[in-house]
C-alpha cells in the first residue's frame, strides 16, 4: 500500500488475494491473513500495527478492516511535495498554493468573545480585610490609609534623627 491510498481498498484487495489462494487450494489461517495485511501497510500505520501486536489481539480480518478504517481518520498524511523553494530578486520564498478563506475580511472562527460587563461598584458587597467592614477594600480603607500615613511620618522623623 502506498501513502495516501485508501486503507479500505487495500484491505479489500488483500482479501481478494487471500480468497484466490483458497480457490487454488492453499488456505491461510486467520491470524496469518491478518498479519499479511498488517505487514503490507505503510509506515504511517506503524503505531497501529505495534499497538495491535502488543495488545495480543486475535481479530478477524473484517474486525481489523473496521479498526483500520477508524485509524485512517487519525493519521495525518504528509504532502510528498510541500512546495518548491524559489529565489526571486535575492529573496528565498516558499511557493505555496493559494488558499481560500484567508486574507482580508472577518473570520467566523476567530471572533473574540467580549468581556462580561463591568459592575458599577464591585466593592459595595466586598468585605475589607483590614477593618472587616463591608463596602470597601483594604486599599481604600480609611483606617488602613491613616495608619500608613502615620507609619511613613514616623519613619521619616526617625531617619531624620539618625542622620543628625
Amino acid at each position: 500500500m502506498e501513502e495516501g491510498q485508501s486503507v479500505s481498498s487495500h484491505v479489500l484487495k488483500m482479501k481478494s488475494y487471500i480468497d484466490r489462494l483458497e480457490k487454488l487450494g492453499t488456505t491461510l489461517p486467520p491470524n496469518l491473513a491478518v498479519n499479511t495485511v498488517l505487514v503490507s501497510l505503510p509506515k504511517s500505520y506503524h503505531q497501529f500495527v505495534m499497538n495491535y501486536n502488543i495488545q495480543g489481539w486475535e481479530k478477524s480480518l473484517a474486525e481489523v478492516h473496521s479498526m483500520l478504517k477508524t485509524a485512517e481518520q487519525d493519521i495525518p498524511y504528509k504532502v510528498s511535495n510541500p512546495g518548491v523553494l524559489m529565489i526571486r530578486e535575492g529573496r528565498v520564498r516558499k511557493n505555496k498554493p493559494k488558499t481560500w478563506g484567508k486574507g482580508k475580511g472577518k473570520s467566523i472562527a476567530k471572533k473574540k468573545i467580549p468581556p462580561p460587563p463591568k459592575k458599577e461598584n464591585p466593592a459595595k458587597d466586598a468585605e475589607c480585610f483590614h477593618c472587616g467592614k463591608v463596602g470597601h477594600w483594604r486599599r481604600n480603607c480609611p483606617s488602613y490609609l491613616s495608619e500608613l500615613r502615620k507609619g511613613k511620618a514616623g519613619q521619616t522623623s526617625k531617619s531624620g534623627n539618625e542622620k543628625k
